[in-house]
């Protein structure tokens, strides 16, 4: 008899533990497209895109969440077939139960797959997964070329401030501009009258202050480039790396 009444115990156990976790699911069919989203738990905190339902008491429920960094509160509606959620402009009929169910299966068997909100096919994914890694790609290179674009703002900061300090003006070099690796240096015209040996060694002074600010740890990557007033190449980095300097004879 103990036994008998122990199984009825565990029995309505195991029954209650079902119906505490059953969940029910539902669609939301917009009204103007008829279009549906997509299966949901009727459960607390469900996300619906980027807002997140609210179970108020049974079968009534907000939907909340920020919108343009402000807290909505949308409803309070209640959870019946048929009956209609305004989010915003947009408004939705619930389906639920049963046919929440059989849409998915019939999705799932023409193909479809579900992205994000939506059923859509493998090659909409696939295009969509293409364009977002595009777009990711498009933005990094552009962070990247920011950050670089910043490091030489920098570095040619502090090598202008030790010609500076070292008493080099406008009488020896014109001026100095850099892109990426390589910096041009436009030569003064007294440059051109000084001996080779000497330009030689200046221009050999000229890289290494830029190579040990610009880039310490590989020196031979940074480069120079040597002009006259008018264009002309008077020396500068050989290709083979930027510590092989050369200037006109």
């Amino acid at each position: 008899m103990k036994q008998h009444k122990h199984l009825q115990i565990l029995f309505a156990s195991l029954v209650l533990t079902t119906s505490v976790f059953a969940v029910e699911m539902f669609l939301l069919m917009e009204e103007s497209t008829t279009q549906h989203l997509g299966p949901y738990a009727y459960t607390n905190q469900t996300s619906i895109g980027t807002l997140n339902l609210h179970i108020i008491t049974g079968d009534t429920f907000e939907i909340k969440g920020f919108v343009r960094g402000i807290l909505q509160t949308y409803g309070p509606f209640t959870f019946t077939n048929n009956s209609q959620v305004a989010i915003g402009t947009r408004k939705y009929r619930i389906i639920r139960g049963s046919v929440a169910r059989e849409f998915e299966d019939q999705q799932r068997a023409k193909g479809l797959i579900k992205f994000g909100e939506r059923w859509v096919t493998p090659e909409e994914k696939a295009r969509v997964d293409t364009s977002a890694r595009e777009i990711e790609n498009s933005e990094r290179n552009a962070q990247e070329k920011l950050v670089e674009q910043n490091k030489i703002k920098a570095d040619m900061k502090v090598f202008m401030a030790r010609l500076k300090t070292a008493g080099i003006d406008n009488t020896y070099i014109n001026s100095c501009s850099a892109s990426g690796d390589k910096l041009t240096i436009v030569v003064a015209t007294a440059w051109h009258y000084w001996p080779y040996q000497i330009r030689l060694q200046i221009a050999q002074g000229l890289w290494g202050h830029w190579a040990n600010i610009h880039s310490p740890s590989d020196l031979d990557k940074s480069r120079i480039l040597l002009t006259d007033i008018t264009g002309n190449e008077v020396g500068g980095s050989r290709m083979w790396g930027g510590s092989l300097i050369w200037v006109k004879e």
